[in-house]
C-alpha cells in the first residue's frame, strides 16, 4: 500500500509525457497523493490553497496576509 502513495510520481510523468495541461496534471497529482497518503479531503484542499496563496503572493510587494 505504500506504493499508493507513489502514484503522483507517475501522473507527473505521463502528464508531461503526453503533453497535457502542466496545472491540472500538478493538481491531479497532488489530489492523487494527499489522499493516498490519508489526508481528508478538507486538509488536501487547506493545504492546496494555502501553498497556492503564500506563493502567489511572495510575488507581490503588497501581501493581504502581512
Amino acid at each position: 500500500m505504500e506504493y499508493l502513495k507513489l502514484l503522483g510520481i507517475v501522473i507527473i510523468v505521463v502528464g508531461f509525457a503526453l503533453k497535457w495541461d502542466t496545472t491540472a496534471v500538478v493538481v491531479i497529482a497532488a489530489l492523487a497523493t494527499g489522499l493516498f497518503a490519508g489526508m481528508s479531503v478538507p486538509d488536501l484542499l487547506h493545504t492546496l490553497v494555502k501553498a497556492f496563496w503564500t506563493t502567489a503572493w511572495s510575488r507581490s510587494s503588497s501581501s493581504p496576509c502581512q
